[in-house]
Protein backbone atom coordinates (compact mmCIF):
# COMPACT_ATOMS: atom_id res chain seq x y z
CA UNK A 1 0.00 0.00 0.00
CA UNK A 2 2.88 2.35 0.82
CA UNK A 3 4.52 1.68 -2.55
CA UNK A 4 1.19 2.30 -4.28
CA UNK A 5 0.67 5.57 -2.37
CA UNK A 6 4.15 6.78 -3.31
CA UNK A 7 3.53 6.00 -6.97
CA UNK A 8 0.25 7.92 -6.88
CA UNK A 9 2.05 10.89 -5.32
CA UNK A 10 4.70 10.79 -8.07
CA UNK A 11 1.98 10.70 -10.72
CA UNK A 12 0.20 13.62 -9.05
CA UNK A 13 3.47 15.60 -9.01
CA UNK A 14 4.02 14.90 -12.70
CA UNK A 15 0.47 15.97 -13.56
CA UNK A 16 0.89 19.16 -11.49
CA UNK A 17 4.15 19.94 -13.32
CA UNK A 18 2.48 19.37 -16.70
CA UNK A 19 -0.41 21.61 -15.66
CA UNK A 20 1.96 24.37 -14.57
CA UNK A 21 3.87 24.17 -17.85
CA UNK A 22 0.67 24.19 -19.93
CA UNK A 23 -0.70 27.17 -18.00
CA UNK A 24 2.58 29.03 -18.49
CA UNK A 25 2.56 28.39 -22.25
CA UNK A 26 -1.07 29.54 -22.52
CA UNK A 27 -0.38 32.68 -20.50
CA UNK A 28 2.65 33.68 -22.59
CA UNK A 29 1.12 32.86 -25.98
CA UNK A 30 -2.07 34.78 -25.21
CA UNK A 31 -0.36 38.12 -25.97
CA UNK A 32 0.90 37.40 -29.52
CA UNK A 33 -2.27 35.47 -30.41
CA UNK A 34 -4.30 38.48 -29.30
CA UNK A 35 -2.17 40.76 -31.48
CA UNK A 36 -2.70 38.45 -34.48
CA UNK A 37 -6.46 38.43 -33.89
CA UNK A 38 -6.65 42.22 -33.53
CA UNK A 39 -4.59 42.86 -36.68
CA UNK A 40 -6.66 40.39 -38.70
CA UNK A 41 -10.03 41.73 -37.52
CA UNK A 42 -8.97 45.32 -38.20
CA UNK A 43 -7.82 44.41 -41.72
CA UNK A 44 -11.16 42.70 -42.44
CA UNK A 45 -13.05 45.78 -41.26
CA UNK A 46 -11.04 47.98 -43.63
CA UNK A 47 -11.31 45.86 -46.78
CA UNK A 48 -13.50 48.47 -48.50
CA UNK A 49 -11.17 51.39 -47.81
CA UNK A 50 -8.95 52.95 -50.45
CA UNK A 51 -5.77 51.99 -48.60
CA UNK A 52 -6.97 48.45 -47.83
CA UNK A 53 -3.91 46.88 -49.48
CA UNK A 54 -1.56 48.80 -47.18
CA UNK A 55 -3.61 47.79 -44.15
CA UNK A 56 -3.54 44.16 -45.31
CA UNK A 57 0.24 44.26 -45.70
CA UNK A 58 0.65 45.81 -42.23
CA UNK A 59 -1.60 43.14 -40.74
CA UNK A 60 0.39 40.38 -42.43
CA UNK A 61 3.65 41.82 -41.10
CA UNK A 62 2.21 41.91 -37.58
CA UNK A 63 0.88 38.37 -37.92
CA UNK A 64 4.21 37.04 -39.17
CA UNK A 65 6.14 38.75 -36.37
CA UNK A 66 3.76 37.55 -33.66
CA UNK A 67 3.67 34.01 -35.08
CA UNK A 68 7.46 33.92 -34.83
CA UNK A 69 7.10 35.13 -31.25
CA UNK A 70 4.73 32.22 -30.51
CA UNK A 71 7.30 29.80 -31.88
CA UNK A 72 10.06 31.34 -29.79
CA UNK A 73 7.91 31.13 -26.64
CA UNK A 74 7.19 27.45 -27.27
CA UNK A 75 10.90 26.76 -27.83
CA UNK A 76 11.70 28.59 -24.61
CA UNK A 77 9.15 26.55 -22.65
CA UNK A 78 10.60 23.35 -24.12
CA UNK A 79 14.04 24.46 -22.97
CA UNK A 80 12.55 25.05 -19.53
CA UNK A 81 11.02 21.57 -19.43
CA UNK A 82 14.35 19.99 -20.48
CA UNK A 83 16.27 22.13 -17.94
CA UNK A 84 18.52 23.47 -20.69
CA UNK A 85 20.46 26.74 -20.38
CA UNK A 86 18.90 29.75 -22.07
CA UNK A 87 21.41 31.66 -24.16
CA UNK A 88 22.03 35.30 -23.41
CA UNK A 89 23.94 37.92 -25.34
CA UNK A 90 24.74 41.58 -24.85
CA UNK A 91 21.98 43.78 -26.22
CA UNK A 92 20.23 47.10 -25.77
CA UNK A 93 17.66 46.95 -22.99
CA UNK A 94 15.82 49.91 -24.54
CA UNK A 95 15.14 47.92 -27.70
CA UNK A 96 13.70 44.95 -25.81
CA UNK A 97 11.46 47.26 -23.76
CA UNK A 98 10.32 49.13 -26.88
CA UNK A 99 9.29 45.88 -28.61
CA UNK A 100 7.48 44.68 -25.48
CA UNK A 101 5.46 47.87 -25.12
CA UNK A 102 4.57 47.81 -28.80
CA UNK A 103 3.30 44.22 -28.50
CA UNK A 104 0.94 45.10 -25.64
CA UNK A 105 -0.42 48.35 -27.11
CA UNK A 106 -3.52 46.68 -28.56
CA UNK A 107 -4.36 45.14 -25.18
CA UNK A 108 -3.96 48.53 -23.52
CA UNK A 109 -6.18 50.19 -26.12
CA UNK A 110 -8.89 47.54 -25.71
CA UNK A 111 -8.71 48.04 -21.93
CA UNK A 112 -9.07 51.81 -22.20
CA UNK A 113 -5.54 52.38 -20.90
CA UNK A 114 -2.74 54.60 -22.17
CA UNK A 115 0.92 53.57 -22.25
CA UNK A 116 3.75 56.07 -21.82
CA UNK A 117 7.25 54.94 -22.81
CA UNK A 118 10.24 56.86 -21.42
CA UNK A 119 13.51 55.33 -22.63
CA UNK A 120 16.96 56.39 -21.52
CA UNK A 121 18.68 58.55 -24.15
CA UNK A 122 21.70 56.26 -24.47
CA UNK A 123 21.65 52.48 -25.09
CA UNK A 124 21.67 50.36 -21.93
CA UNK A 125 23.69 47.22 -22.60
CA UNK A 126 22.85 44.14 -20.55
CA UNK A 127 23.49 40.42 -21.03
CA UNK A 128 20.04 39.03 -21.67
CA UNK A 129 17.63 36.90 -23.58
CA UNK A 130 15.65 39.68 -25.34
CA UNK A 131 12.50 37.56 -25.65
CA UNK A 132 12.48 36.81 -21.93
CA UNK A 133 13.01 40.45 -20.97
CA UNK A 134 10.16 41.36 -23.33
CA UNK A 135 7.98 38.81 -21.49
CA UNK A 136 8.86 40.44 -18.16
CA UNK A 137 7.83 43.88 -19.41
CA UNK A 138 4.64 42.59 -21.04
CA UNK A 139 3.63 40.81 -17.84
CA UNK A 140 4.30 43.88 -15.69
CA UNK A 141 2.45 46.21 -18.07
CA UNK A 142 -0.56 43.90 -18.24
CA UNK A 143 -0.51 43.64 -14.46
CA UNK A 144 -0.47 47.44 -14.22
CA UNK A 145 -3.37 47.80 -16.66
CA UNK A 146 -5.43 45.19 -14.83
CA UNK A 147 -4.80 46.94 -11.51
CA UNK A 148 -6.50 50.09 -12.81
CA UNK A 149 -9.95 51.13 -13.86
CA UNK A 150 -10.66 52.57 -17.31
CA UNK A 151 -8.55 55.51 -18.47
CA UNK A 152 -5.52 54.11 -16.68
CA UNK A 153 -2.03 55.39 -17.45
CA UNK A 154 0.92 52.99 -17.25
CA UNK A 155 4.45 54.40 -17.61
CA UNK A 156 7.45 52.30 -18.56
CA UNK A 157 10.81 53.92 -17.79
CA UNK A 158 14.36 52.70 -18.41
CA UNK A 159 17.43 54.11 -16.68
CA UNK A 160 20.87 53.14 -15.45
CA UNK A 161 22.96 54.03 -12.43
CA UNK A 162 26.35 52.74 -11.42
CA UNK A 163 26.64 49.17 -12.64
CA UNK A 164 22.90 48.52 -12.75
CA UNK A 165 20.11 48.90 -15.29
CA UNK A 166 16.52 49.55 -14.23
CA UNK A 167 13.05 49.19 -15.69
CA UNK A 168 10.23 50.92 -13.80
CA UNK A 169 6.61 50.04 -14.60
CA UNK A 170 4.38 52.62 -12.93
CA UNK A 171 0.59 52.45 -12.79
CA UNK A 172 -2.00 54.73 -11.22
CA UNK A 173 -4.20 51.92 -9.92
CA UNK A 174 -5.46 50.89 -6.53
CA UNK A 175 -2.18 49.63 -5.12
CA UNK A 176 -1.34 46.31 -3.45
CA UNK A 177 -2.77 45.43 -0.06
CA UNK A 178 -0.14 45.12 2.64
CA UNK A 179 -1.10 41.51 3.40
CA UNK A 180 -0.65 40.53 -0.27
CA UNK A 181 2.79 42.02 -0.92
CA UNK A 182 4.73 39.03 0.39
CA UNK A 183 2.81 36.66 -1.93
CA UNK A 184 2.60 38.52 -5.25
CA UNK A 185 5.42 36.49 -6.82
CA UNK A 186 4.05 33.13 -5.67
CA UNK A 187 2.85 30.91 -8.55
CA UNK A 188 -0.93 30.94 -8.98
CA UNK A 189 -1.44 33.71 -6.41
CA UNK A 190 -3.77 36.33 -7.84
CA UNK A 191 -6.25 38.83 -6.46
CA UNK A 192 -8.08 38.70 -9.81
CA UNK A 193 -8.86 35.00 -10.20
CA UNK A 194 -12.56 35.82 -10.66
CA UNK A 195 -11.68 38.08 -13.61
CA UNK A 196 -9.60 35.32 -15.20
CA UNK A 197 -6.16 36.01 -13.73
CA UNK A 198 -3.82 32.99 -13.77
CA UNK A 199 -1.46 34.07 -11.01
CA UNK A 200 1.52 33.26 -13.26
CA UNK A 201 2.53 36.60 -14.78
CA UNK A 202 4.51 37.98 -11.84
CA UNK A 203 5.89 34.55 -10.96
CA UNK A 204 7.22 34.11 -14.50
CA UNK A 205 8.69 37.61 -14.42
CA UNK A 206 10.41 36.90 -11.09
CA UNK A 207 11.95 33.69 -12.42
CA UNK A 208 13.26 35.37 -15.58
CA UNK A 209 14.76 38.33 -13.74
CA UNK A 210 16.43 36.05 -11.18
CA UNK A 211 17.82 33.96 -14.04
CA UNK A 212 19.41 37.15 -15.41
CA UNK A 213 21.15 37.84 -12.12
CA UNK A 214 18.72 40.64 -11.27
CA UNK A 215 16.01 41.55 -8.80
CA UNK A 216 12.37 42.53 -9.14
CA UNK A 217 10.18 44.07 -6.50
CA UNK A 218 7.61 46.67 -5.55
CA UNK A 219 9.41 49.95 -4.92
CA UNK A 220 6.20 51.89 -4.25
CA UNK A 221 2.55 51.06 -3.64
CA UNK A 222 -0.31 53.15 -2.33
CA UNK A 223 -3.73 54.50 -3.16
CA UNK A 224 -2.23 56.41 -6.11
CA UNK A 225 -0.67 53.37 -7.76
CA UNK A 226 2.21 50.91 -7.76
CA UNK A 227 5.75 50.88 -9.14
CA UNK A 228 7.46 47.61 -10.01
CA UNK A 229 11.21 47.94 -10.49
CA UNK A 230 13.41 45.47 -12.38
CA UNK A 231 17.10 45.74 -11.46
CA UNK A 232 19.62 44.08 -13.82
CA UNK A 233 23.43 44.10 -13.98
CA UNK A 234 24.94 46.08 -16.81
CA UNK A 235 26.97 44.07 -19.31
CA UNK A 236 30.09 46.00 -18.29
CA UNK A 237 29.80 44.49 -14.78
CA UNK A 238 29.44 40.93 -16.12
CA UNK A 239 32.54 39.87 -18.07
CA UNK A 240 31.42 36.26 -18.54
CA UNK A 241 30.29 35.75 -22.18
CA UNK A 242 28.94 32.22 -21.70
CA UNK A 243 25.24 31.30 -21.50
CA UNK A 244 23.83 31.21 -17.98
CA UNK A 245 21.86 28.09 -16.94
CA UNK A 246 18.23 28.77 -16.15
CA UNK A 247 17.67 29.12 -12.42
CA UNK A 248 13.95 28.56 -13.01
CA UNK A 249 14.62 24.99 -14.09
CA UNK A 250 15.67 24.09 -10.55
CA UNK A 251 13.09 26.10 -8.60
Amino acid sequence: ELIGSREKLRQADRLAAIGTLAAGVAHQINNPVGAILNASEYALLCEDQDDAMRIFRDALRVNAEEARRCGAIVRGMLQFSRQEPIEKAIGDLNQAVRIAVRSVESYARDSGARLVLELAEDPIEVRMSPLEIEQVVVNLVRNGIEACDRNAVVRVVTRSAGRRAFIDVIDDGRGIAEEDRSRIFDPFFSTRLVEGGTGLGLSVAHGIVSDHGGRIGVSRSGDDGTTFTVDLPLASSDPAPRPVPSARATR
